[in-house]
């Protein structure tokens, strides 16, 4: 017999431990429900570097936008967005969080064409245009709240 007072076939036959079932239990026996909590407390304590992963953004809306060798501004202040890949497609580009008065490299970083850049906060963006004509700039905002 099991606990549960039905007849298991075999029972006699196996060695019998307190709370474990028979080998060959009774399907109500293996259906039965437990009053178990949902959720456990658990205090963890961590000492240590601890790996983890970014989660992934969810909406962009990627634009192109021309700038001049006198630059403009491409991407205003946003602290939603988790980061954003600038590409020029033809020319050498300028970028800088403010747009300086002039554009240089002791005023702003340059950045090769055809060369992602992958900034990760949420700092206001200007670009320039490297030589007297104008870039092409694909711009691929990542942001957090699906907007």
């Amino acid at each position: 017999m099991s606990t549960n007072g039905r007849h298991v076939p075999h029972a006699q036959q196996h060695i019998s431990h307190q709370g474990a079932l028979p080998a060959t239990p009774d399907i109500s026996e293996i259906e039965q429900e437990r009053d178990l909590p949902e959720h456990y407390a658990v205090l963890v304590e961590h000492n240590g570097p601890l790996a983890t992963r970014p989660l992934p953004t969810r909406a962009g809306n990627p634009t192109t936008v021309i700038v001049p060798a006198t630059g403009a501004p491409v991407l205003g202040r946003d602290l939603r967005r988790a980061r954003v890949t600038l590409l020029s497609t033809d020319n050498a580009f300028y970028y800088a969080s403010k747009a300086p008065a002039t554009w240089s490299t002791a005023t702003a970083a340059l950045w090769p064409a055809n060369v992602p850049l992958v900034l990760l906060h949420g700092d206001a963006i200007s670009c320039a245009c490297s030589t007297a004509g104008v870039s092409t700039i694909a711009v691929i905002p990542e942001n957090m709240d699906g907007n």
